[in-house]
């Protein structure tokens, strides 16, 4: 733990000397992240993810540090980045399912869907469950579109 709390103090002393500096941003975020201090990786890795857009590496510390806060829809977002990048990754599919199964409804639009199919606050409706799933599919949510298959098949 010490030499993490060094290695932040070094890092910083870098960062006022050079604020954009891949490098110092992307271990100081780790060690935050490392100390259990999230807030603070989270705000390293934005700042890297500006200058690094669609890091993969960026997005998966920043989608389990908002998962470790209880911050499930923030997390659920960061992974569909992920998706959007490589389909296949994963990684990213199994994190988005260990998020759904602490939170089904990280999606808005699932979350209809969901409601909708169940009778949950409305009157249970399987088309309109099956809209708000298709529509959650398009905005590439990849649970929804799990869901469509599986519909389709039936």
């Amino acid at each position: 733990m010490e030499r993490y709390k060094e290695a932040i103090i070094d890092l910083t002393k870098l960062l006022d000397i050079e604020p954009n500096s891949e490098f110092a941003l992307r271990y100081r975020g780790e060690a935050y992240y490392l100390m259990k201090k999230f807030k603070k990786a989270i705000n390293d890795l934005t700042k890297l993810l500006n200058i690094e857009p669609s890091t993969k590496f960026i997005l998966r510390y920043r989608a389990e540090a908002y998962y470790l806060m209880k911050k499930y829809k923030e997390s659920f977002n960061i992974v569909n980045k992920l998706l959007k990048i490589d389909i296949n990754d994963e990684w990213a599919s199994k994190f988005s399912a260990k998020i759904i199964e602490k939170d089904p409804c990280v999606d808005d639009t699932y979350e209809l869907g969901y409601f909708n199919l169940h009778g949950i606050n409305v009157e249970k409706d399987e088309y309109k469950a099956f809209a708000q799933f298709e529509k959650s599919a398009s905005m590439g949510h990849q649970l929804s579109w799990l869901l469509l298959r599986i519909w389709n098949r039936s």
